[in-house]
């Protein structure tokens, strides 16, 4: 008994700090998540504070993809990342929380990053969420 309970009672002292941690603190990192259904939805909805996604950019439209030769057509940055966005813009469910989407560019910088730049002046709402310090964009 009492060398189960000198065992027990290091681990205890080495845990008692992290409990006193406030846990409201702790942010939550989604990487590699594109290869999900639904990638955006499955991290914002679960209280994920920063979204990584790994772009290729081929034939003038930006794949969500580690490496070009793992590109899937319906796996544009678009659909998977930036309509899901301002969708829960429009739709309120942001609720003044903060998101970082980062954005890790695969293919050759200057012509990818062009292409980012030139696909989030169309979207309103991220130029706008961004100003608002709702949503950092980071490349």
């Amino acid at each position: 008994m009492l060398k189960k309970l000198l065992l027990i009672i290091p681990v205890v002292l080495w845990l008692a700090p992290l409990s006193a941690q406030d846990i409201s603190s702790v942010k939550l990192h989604a990487h590699n998540d594109y290869k999900h259904e639904i990638p955006f939805w499955q991290a914002f909805s679960n209280g994920f504070e920063s979204i990584e996604a790994d772009v290729v950019l081929q034939n003038d439209t930006l794949f969500v993809s580690h490496e070009v030769a793992t590109v899937h057509q319906k796996r544009t940055l678009q659909s998977l990342y930036f309509q899901p966005i301002e969708q829960a813009l429009v739709l309120s469910l942001w609720n003044d929380r903060h998101l970082q989407l980062m954005i890790d560019i695969k293919t050759d910088a200057t012509k990818t990053l062009d292409k980012i730049i030139e696909t989030v002046k169309k979207q309103p709402a991220i130029l706008k969420a961004v100003e608002e310090n709702l949503l950092s964009l980071v490349i």
